[in-house]
């Protein structure tokens, strides 16, 4: 007879705000700041992008790359903190693409932990900012249901 024991999964807590109970009173729309704030796109094949930029600025030339260790996103996350202009605002704003991995998103989380990056959004990648990315890793994205 053989015996085992089930390994414990691994949790990670994600600090949702809670809904609104009346809609009238909701707070009125933030605007991060660019000095404030830094975007990092997940791409395809473990690739990882960045950028302080709006639509009139961003480009090929301004969407950086790194990689997803120390020296990498960490080092970038923490330089971009280090000359906000309010580090208690500091804002990294999370934007996997249609061909991003999930262990690459579990990865960004833990660097927001290890940075201690306490204010953090996962939204879609704009409309201008997939062009910019689609251009910078040399043609048009696959779709999400050819991807495996």
């Amino acid at each position: 007879m053989f015996t085992t024991t089930f390994s414990k999964p691994n949790v990670m807590d994600l600090g949702l705000p809670a809904k609104p109970k009346d809609e009238t009173k909701k707070p009125p729309p933030t605007e991060i700041k660019l000095s404030n704030s830094i975007s990092i796109l997940l791409g395809k094949n473990n690739r990882v992008f960045w950028h302080q930029q709006d639509a009139t600025s961003l480009n090929d030339q301004t969407l950086m790359e790194t990689t997803l260790d120390r020296e990498g996103i960490r080092k970038v996350i923490q330089q971009a903190k280090s000359r906000a202009a309010d580090q208690t605002k500091f804002t990294v704003i999370i934007k996997p693409t249609d061909d991003a991995v999930y262990k690459n998103f579990v990865d960004i989380l833990d660097e927001m932990a290890i940075t201690k990056s306490e204010q953090y959004g996962v939204t879609d990648i704009k409309p201008w900012e997939k062009a910019v990315y689609e251009k910078k890793v040399g043609g048009a994205a696959a779709p999400a249901a050819a991807t495996k």
